[in-house]
């Protein structure tokens, strides 16, 4: 049986004629270079993505006042790496009420399931 090896995101596959896939290891085995790219910029991205649920829990749960218009277009990153946030023409103010519901919602979707 013929097959073609392929790297995805530093996963290497084996892949048949038919085109099913299967995981063969976690390897960075061809394209060192570019695997170890993605992978840092894989890193960084989730380190981003992160820092954003942060600042935006941070601003719904704690400040009470959140950016009603968080789409990527209003997201910059910065030469340094920081990242900036702009347009906040869309805000809302949430009560101390409605912050304790969103913060049971976000309680419960962190639970196990039973």
């Amino acid at each position: 049986e013929k097959k073609r090896r392929a790297l995805f995101l530093g996963k290497e596959t084996d892949e048949n004629e038919s085109g099913e896939s299967s995981l063969k290891s976690w390897s960075l085995v061809r394209k060192p270079k570019a695997s170890l790219h993605l992978l840092s910029l894989y890193k960084r991205v989730r380190g981003q993505i992160s820092l954003l649920l942060d600042v935006h829990g941070h601003q719904l749960l704690i400040n009470g006042v959140f950016n009603g218009d968080p789409h990527a277009g209003n997201i910059l990153e910065m030469p340094d790496g920081r990242l900036g946030l702009i347009d906040y023409g869309l805000t809302k103010r949430l009560t101390e009420n409605e912050r304790l519901a969103l913060a049971r919602v976000v309680k419960s979707l962190g639970k196990e399931p039973v």
